[in-house]
């Protein structure tokens, strides 16, 4: 809701922009993986877990490199 509000106020036209276009799809992937991650909480809840240590390490890293991604593209503007 704040992330909306922050875009009415520099306005929609610059919704345009590559760089916020790209922060905003890493954001909603985010999200995403957010809610992914609070399936898995379920089935280790229900004791249904069938993936690997190895797995969950992985999954552990994808939003440290997505984050960074989007401090990268929000601080230097490449595109």
């Amino acid at each position: 809701l704040l992330g909306l509000f922050l875009i009415s106020i520099i306005g929609f036209e610059n919704l345009g922009a590559k760089w916020l276009q790209i922060k905003l799809i890493l954001v909603i992937l985010l999200t995403f993986y957010h809610f992914y991650l609070g399936e898995i909480l379920t089935r280790f809840k229900e004791d249904n877990n069938q993936k690997s240590s190895k797995f969950y390490r992985l999954l552990n890293e994808i939003p440290t490199i997505i984050l960074i991604l989007v401090i990268f593209i929000v601080v230097f503007k490449p595109i």
